[in-house]
């Protein structure tokens, strides 16, 4: 850049300073005219050449495009623009609109945007120009991942990235993976992550196609993780996502108590009532942690859940079958609600198969021929 520019933000030209200090006092306070932070003493800044103006800028704000083609937004309405937000030019400190890429509101000292006019999107200035990762597909339909637009290679591990979280499933590095050769970039893909189709035509959770995309965050219909960024969606207006982990999801049971079949969830983030109980695990996690019971402890993350309803049942509330055959028991095992009887209030409980203590009013598999009990998620493998 040359020493003078001419800003699209300001009427005047714009002069380089390196010591922005020699134009103001030394306790003078001067914030950049863009993002409003504060310009420090060794910082290169433009500044109006007019002595009796005022619009300092970082030498890295003024650089900005001032349109900019961002991946989240339909390129049919063109370049986002970077603008007085709305409120800002209606003179007023309206803080409701929020930043479509990281979904927090702008603050009242955040007066310039990345805006789209036709659909009313504005994204923070800094949200904007962070690089998305890119999405292709090929002939055959198999999709490829450049991260920042680097290489990425296949690799055992990578120490460097040990506290990351790999980009589609969210997990820590497990087996091989790529990894992204950009120095600075946490990225990695699971191998096995990197094998999702492209689109998926025979949804088990929906009736239309999905695509895969990379998206601002989303929450997943059906586990409802939520901050999802890479999902398959739902293009026929229905407004449906789904996480990459839920896409396959093939576990459908009847429920005598519901209309709809319910989709068993392993991995679920559901945080509302059981729609049998109506209570939620949270009530539980209130407590000392000492204090939650093993029942709770370890089923919490699986749910029968209907997505057309919300209609959602904790796993020990749910449509379990009514017996089982266990291999290490002889006799077939029978649900039942609780096993305590009136005499019993102050005895002590155990699971005859992990023989650790048990809670009597949760539901438990037991033997109608003989004293044998057990958790049901000791028997998960048998369910």
């Amino acid at each position: 850049m040359s020493n003078t520019i001419q800003h699209f933000s300001h009427s005047h030209p714009l002069k380089q300073y390196h010591d922005i200090r020699r134009k103001y006092r030394k306790e003078a306070k001067i914030n950049c005219g863009l993002c409003q932070l504060l310009v420090e003493d060794d910082q290169i800044c433009y500044d109006c050449y007019k002595w009796e103006c005022v619009y300092p800028l970082h030498k890295t704000c003024a650089e900005l495009p001032q349109y900019l083609n961002h991946g989240l937004h339909d390129s049919l309405h063109g370049p986002l623009m970077l603008q007085k937000r709305s409120s800002s030019n209606n003179g007023n400190n309206n803080n409701n609109t929020t930043c479509y890429y990281c979904e927090n509101p702008f603050q009242h000292n955040e007066i310039f945007a990345y805006v789209c006019n036709q659909c009313s999107l504005h994204m923070h200035m800094t949200c904007a120009l962070i690089t998305i990762p890119i999405l292709t597909c090929d002939k055959d339909n198999n999709v490829q991942y450049f991260c920042h637009q680097q290489l990425m290679m296949l690799v055992d591990h990578d120490n460097s990235k040990d506290q990351a979280q790999c980009f589609v499933c969210r997990s820590s590095w497990l087996g091989l993976a790529y990894s992204c050769t950009y120095e600075t970039c946490k990225n990695f893909l699971h191998s096995s992550c990197a094998k999702f189709p492209w689109k998926v035509d025979n949804s088990h959770s929906h009736h239309h196609s999905l695509a895969l995309q990379f998206s601002k965050p989303q929450s997943c219909d059906l586990c409802c993780k939520k901050h999802c960024r890479l999902i398959f969606k739902c293009h026929d207006g229905c407004n449906f996502n789904l996480c990459t982990e839920c896409v396959f999801v093939k576990t459908r049971v009847s429920c005598q108590s519901h209309v709809h079949s319910l989709y068993f969830v392993e991995k679920a983030f559901y945080k509302g009532n059981c729609s049998a109980c109506q209570k939620s695990y949270a009530d539980w996690s209130e407590h000392d942690h000492y204090l939650v019971p093993d029942e709770i402890s370890r089923t919490q993350s699986f749910l029968f859940r209907c997505i057309e309803c919300d209609y959602n049942l904790h796993f020990l509330c749910g449509p379990l079958p009514s017996t089982i055959k266990f291999k290490y028991h002889i006799h077939p095992l029978t649900l039942i609600d609780h096993q305590i009887k009136k005499d019993d209030h102050y005895d002590q409980f155990y699971c005859d198969i992990c023989e650790e203590e048990r809670n009597p009013y949760f539901r438990i598999y037991c033997c109608k021929d003989c004293d044998y009990s057990a958790h049901i998620h000791c028997l998960f493998s048998e369910l």
